[in-house]
């Protein structure tokens, strides 16, 4: 592993390039408050040729009260007359849904569709109420396809497992509109 330590303000006009270790499972952190990429600057992380394959973190810091850039904000990446291009390792699905309601407690959650993620990869399951505070962070410990029956169906589903259960439910269900018509409700899984 290595790590940047988190930097202030960090202005790319040049170059700023990362390259993958030839250790897959070598994770490289790269903290700052603000990144700002522009006159023709570039963040590459990866190359379309040659993709990232170890691990990467890029987190920014910060809070909703912190000093903002102008026009951008704060704890941000900002591009401008710039370019920012990551490449990772192809995968099946970046995101997806809740295929059936996960309730309070429940160690596992199941998605539509064959994802190709892997126990130790991390996820996030974003807030099915109007509390965007209720998304969770969970490391997955399996995952397996299987098919279930949803509404008398059919689907292709893959069951996330992982060691800490659930804090909030986190829905997929079908709600039927004042005009009759019927709508999906999940929450997004990343």
């Amino acid at each position: 592993q290595d790590s940047s330590g988190v930097l202030g303000a960090v202005v790319v006009e040049g170059e700023l390039l990362f390259y993958p270790d030839s250790d897959a499972t070598h994770l490289r952190k790269f903290d700052a408050h603000y990144i700002f990429i522009h006159d023709g600057g570039k963040m590459e992380v990866g190359t379309e040729d040659a993709k990232y394959t170890s691990k990467i973190e890029i987190t920014m810091h910060g809070d909703r009260d912190g000093l903002r850039m102008p026009t951008y904000g704060n704890k941000v990446i900002g591009v401008r007359n710039g370019m920012l291009d990551l490449h990772g390792v192809d995968r099946s699905h970046t995101w997806t849904d809740t295929a059936i309601t996960a309730p309070v407690g429940q160690d596992f959650i199941y998605v539509l569709g064959h994802v190709d993620w892997v126990a130790g990869e991390t996820i996030i399951i974003a807030s099915s109420d109007f509390e965007a505070s209720h998304a969770e962070e969970r490391v997955l410990t399996d995952a397996a396809q299987e098919t279930q029956t949803i509404e008398g169906e059919s689907v292709e589903v893959t069951k996330l497992s992982f060691a800490q259960g659930l804090v909030y439910e986190h829905e997929a269900h079908l709600e039927t509109l004042a005009d009759g018509e019927t709508i999906w409700l999940r929450a997004e899984v990343g």
